[in-house]
């Protein structure tokens, strides 16, 4: 009986083996495909932050002109209320005016800006949405900074964690009003800020508040910048007072009960109430706050403060129709005249720029000729007349 002849090639004995179809060095293979497609779910996954980020709106705050120290530490107070999406470190200097960081913001997707200037009777705030305006003209009453509202706190709550996310935004006394400058003033306020998503937005992220409040009476808009902090709440503040070996002094009390259950020997932003009484989703930073607890919520002012008056509303970027002049009204007619005299008036401003650029261009060549001839030699000098100076 013949016998039955094995193979010998390579596919044969790797078949006996249980390993056909299996290339050299497979496990390499795996783990270099695996390393590429975790760096494309990487770069997928940055191009999808990228796209959120350009979403959300970016702002420069710069001074012009000669303002003085206090504007200036007012004007990074308001950066630190508008972190994380503003330039924090931005540096200005002397030569620059507001085109140059419109131009230049263009590119970092800059969507307002807001330039403080000072003048010889007042502090004024212009607050600019680009690329195509308005511009909302503001005096400012009175500012108190940043480090003045710390000072005068008794607890304050300063952390490095506290600006690293976008405030909550709250607006009360715009809705009430029927006047047309105070809604384009809530829309320009409100896309200042990003837009916070309830189902989307954590908790531990809800660090900080920006109130705007609209008095009808005075026609003023006040800001104030708050911390949010939630604290357990098992003990109230007259028990901890006990526990803590302090004697309070009960000479107003007819009874203890009454130092225990009435909270107005509190301040207004540590108010013990069930108004202020939430129960957590989630955990929260902090002694006791984790989730399903009770805790009271409270708002720590941590400035800086704004009262401000709207005085003129601009259809463009410092320029344009004016919609609104706190000082100056002018009927249909006036209205009409100016918006046929405007194409007149812009062709004429462009003209003036031209005219000025093109100034700046020839004296900017001048310069650089002068600079490029050289040097004329120095004529020698001759021993009699040096023998003049002896």
């Amino acid at each position: 009986m013949a016998r039955h002849r094995r193979g010998k090639s390579k596919s044969a004995r790797l078949a006996r083996l249980g390993q056909l179809g299996i290339l050299k060095g497979g496990k390499e293979i795996l783990e270099k495909q695996n390393k590429a497609v975790k760096k494309q779910q990487i770069l997928v996954a940055k191009e999808a932050i990228e796209k959120e980020q350009a979403k959300l709106p970016h702002s420069f705050v710069i001074y012009n002109g000669s303002v003085g120290k206090y504007i200036r530490m007012l004007m990074m107070d308001i950066r630190k209320v508008l972190e994380p999406n503003t330039a924090s470190q931005l540096k200005i200097q002397k030569r620059n005016n507001v085109k140059d960081f419109i131009v230049n913001g263009a590119v970092l997707g800059l969507s307002h800006m807001i330039v403080l200037t000072k003048s010889d009777t007042s502090v004024n705030m212009r607050l600019l949405k680009t690329p195509q305006g308005p511009t909302l003209q503001f005096k400012v009453n009175s500012y108190t900074l940043f480090r003045d509202v710390i000072a005068s706190s008794k607890r304050p709550v300063v952390y490095e964690k506290l600006m690293s996310s976008s405030p909550l935004l709250i607006m009360n006394g715009f809705a009430g009003s029927d006047k047309k400058e105070l809604k384009l003033v809530e829309s320009v306020l409100q896309n200042l800020f990003p837009e916070l998503k309830p189902e989307k937005v954590l908790l531990r992220n809800v660090r900080r508040c920006v109130l705007f409040n609209y008095d009808e009476e005075s026609d003023t808009i006040s800001m104030r910048h708050y911390a949010i902090k939630a604290v357990p709440n098992d003990i109230s503040k007259s028990t901890k007072k006990i526990l803590k070996d302090k004697v309070p002094d009960l000479s107003k009390y007819k009874d203890i009960s009454e130092f225990f259950l009435n909270p107005g020997h509190l301040s207004e932003s540590e108010f013990e109430g069930e108004q202020n009484e939430v129960e957590l989703a989630e955990d929260l930073p902090g002694k006791g706050c984790l989730k399903g607890m009770k805790s009271n919520v409270r708002m720590i002012e941590i400035g800086p403060r704004l009262d401000l008056t709207l005085t003129k509303i601009l259809e463009g970027i410092d320029e344009g129709e004016v919609l609104y002049n706190r000082y100056v009204t002018k009927t249909a007619e006036d209205v009409k005249k100016l918006r046929s005299l405007a194409p007149l008036l812009k062709s004429r401003r462009k003209k003036r720029e031209r005219i000025v650029n093109v100034r700046i261009v020839r004296r900017l060549k001048n310069l650089q000729k002068a600079k490029s001839q050289p040097e004329p030699e120095p004529e020698p000098f001759h021993e009699e007349e040096l023998e003049n100076f002896v």
